[in-house]
This record gives structure tokens, C-alpha cells and sequence, in this order.
């Protein structure tokens, strides 16, 4: 789950979808934000809601059925903290099957997301030896 659907991040899709080191892997990407709405969002951050958000994830979970969902912490997540924690607590009480993981917040336990050593060994992979390795 991408924060933003952007020249960035698509520059970081190429680089998982070309990575030897998930071979094996399927990956699909889901964004909360395109380009535009991200630069034209209010201060107070009305526009992406704990409903719609658990929407659009479920939506993405139904269409691909994961086994993990990572999210990125990046410009959606970091406006919209709050509205993240209570939407993946929702997915996670949702689908107790998938295994959810937050980019950087690893080690830290928390009611949105699991704190297993194979979903930290994923995020772990995903976004720092793939991404900034």
C-alpha cells in the first residue's frame, strides 16, 4: 500500500518488480493518493476517511488475496496517521489471515499491525534491502 501514485513511486515499482531477491513473489500495488490530490489537500486532512480508506484496501485485498499487506509510511500515512492505525486495525480484525506490516515501525507493537518475526523479515526485505539496499 503506496502512499501516493507518483514519478517516485513508480521508479520504486520498477525497482521490486525487477529485484532478484523477490523472486517467488507476486506483488500488487494499491495507492491511497495520486499525484494531484496529494498537493491539494487541506490542513486538516478531511479528504481521505477511516471508511473510505478500509474501502479502497479491502477492495485490493479482495482482488488479490495477499498474504501480506505492507504499507509505506510516506506523505498519505504521515498526514493521515491516525485514519491509517484505524483502518488497519479494522483490515486486520477483517482478514486475520493477512499479515500486516508498516515501513519503518517495526519492533513496535501495535493493534494495526503484526509484530511476528516473519512479517518484520518481509518489510525487513521489501523496503530496506530491496529499496535502499
Amino acid at each position: 500500500m503506496h502512499s501516493i501514485n507518483d514519478s517516485f513511486t513508480v521508479r520504486k515499482n520498477r525497482i521490486l518488480e525487477s529485484s532478484h531477491l523477490l523472486d517467488g513473489y507476486s506483488i500488487y500495488h494499491s495507492y491511497v493518493l495520486n499525484y494531484e490530490q496529494s498537493y491539494n489537500l487541506p490542513d486538516d486532512c478531511g479528504e481521505v476517511t477511516s471508511h473510505d480508506l478500509f474501502l479502497l484496501v479491502s477492495s485490493a485485498i479482495k482482488e488479490f488475496y495477499p498474504n501480506y499487506v505492507l504499507v509505506h509510511t510516506g506523505l498519505a500515512y504521515h498526514r493521515f496517521t491516525n485514519v491509517y492505525f484505524e483502518t488497519f486495525r479494522q483490515i486486520k480484525d477483517s482478514y486475520p489471515t493477512i499479515k500486516i506490516g508498516f515501513e519503518g515501525l517495526q519492533g513496535r507493537p501495535s493493534y494495526a499491525m503484526h509484530d511476528t518475526q516473519d512479517v518484520q523479515d518481509m518489510v525487513d526485505l521489501v523496503f530496506r534491502r530491496v529499496l535502499t539496499g
